[in-house]
């Protein structure tokens, strides 16, 4: 379950939250005036996130990509799902 602390808190107990955030690799969430402000999280997992989210970038890309290339090939006369692996590098190759 997420923990939330206010931000008097927070900076009373950093050290202590600091280090309960690294070993139980929740974040915390720090507000301010009742609304959230900040989410504290050890750097590794803030690491595991931001590669997720890059992975996630990526194959979204090669999707669009793909998706650009099959109709490419439709526009050509050519139907994609009959292209050998091959034969779409030799046309890869040319653009």
């Amino acid at each position: 379950m997420r923990q939330i602390v206010g931000i008097t808190e927070f900076r009373n107990q950093l050290s202590g939250l600091a280090e309960r955030i690294v070993q139980t690799r929740e974040p915390v969430v720090v507000i301010r005036e009742s609304r959230p402000e900040l989410v504290v999280s050890s750097y590794e997992a803030y690491q595991e996130r931001e590669e997720e989210l890059l992975k996630n970038k990526a194959l979204a890309l090669l999707n669009q990509g793909q998706v650009a290339f099959k109709s490419y090939l439709r526009k050509r006369g050519i139907d994609p799902e009959e292209l050998s692996d091959k034969e779409a590098g030799k046309i890869l190759d040319e653009c």
